[in-house]
């Protein structure tokens, strides 16, 4: 959706950019808003 390299996705994490949550079993799962408040800033 995005169209980043999941390395890029992953440092916007590291640096607060982007919020995520750990699923049960150990997955980072980014929520749509968050997904969408990225794209209306880029």
């Amino acid at each position: 959706m995005l169209g980043l390299h999941y390395f890029s996705v992953y440092r916007l994490i590291q640096r607060g950019k982007l919020k995520v949550c750990r699923a049960l079993c150990g997955k980072l799962l980014v929520p749509r808003a968050e997904l969408l408040k990225l794209l209306k800033t880029e």
